[in-house]
């Protein structure tokens, strides 16, 4: 049976460290790099999945390439650099075959988990703009991207009163690629809410390597 995990970020800090070209009547084109950071809580319909994971916290690093089409239309595309960090929700352990279980071992402590990844993302996005003699007051983005991790590994650490901390960093059932789509609507008009984003991946986030259940991804993500 698959498994669905939703995905919630709400973006806390979002600060934007632009580069762009001059505004003339004769240039269309236009780039950016940016620089977001935000806090993430996600949430897995199955409770019994040792890949539940309650929160986390996420860094983006975009470069974009925009391409004004016409008054009402942009096309953009480039490379996004992502590095996100989500703490299990359960006590986990490693079963014999390499995947992860419950930690159901009597111990004095306890274990927990980390997932880490970094990855490399190219988006291609098409936006709309109701009024187009100011972008910034209300967009609708349509998004597509393929990103690949550069780096993932899951932490298990034991925690125990005489021994103190012991863990190790391993890749059990994190899968290398996403494929994502994405509908963001963006607007200054609603205080410090900015921008909402509907998302899912739709290539499994992970394979448990013992049962071989797969987890999918989907999202909501608040921009401030």
């Amino acid at each position: 049976m698959r498994k669905i995990s939703i995905f919630i970020a709400c973006v806390l800090l979002g600060s934007a460290l632009r580069a762009q070209e001059a505004d003339t009547s004769a240039s269309r084109v236009h780039v950016e790099v940016g620089l977001q950071a935000g806090a993430q809580l996600l949430l897995v319909d199955d409770d019994q999945s040792p890949y539940h994971s309650a929160l986390g916290l996420t860094v983006q690093v975009p470069v974009m390439l925009h391409y004004d089409l016409a008054p009402h239309w942009r096309l953009s595309t480039g490379l996004r650099y992502e590095w996100w960090w989500n703490p299990m929700r359960y006590a986990v352990d490693v079963t014999t075959d390499g995947g992860l279980a419950f930690d159901a071992t009597p111990r004095t402590g306890r274990s927990q988990a980390w997932a880490y990844r970094s990855t490399l993302s190219l988006p291609l996005q098409a936006t709309w703009y109701p009024f187009s003699h100011n972008h910034d007051t209300l967009s609708l983005t349509a998004e597509c991207f393929v990103a690949y991790n550069v780096g993932s590994n899951i932490n298990i650490y034991h925690h125990s009163p005489t021994s103190g901390s012991t863990g190790g960093d391993h890749n059990y059932g994190l899968l290398p690629w996403r494929l994502e789509v994405g509908l963001t609507l963006a607007t200054d008009y609603i205080g410090l809410l900015h921008g909402v984003r509907l998302s899912a991946n739709l290539l499994p986030t992970y394979k448990d390597p013992t049962t071989g259940d797969k987890v999918y991804t989907a999202g909501l993500t608040l921009f401030l």
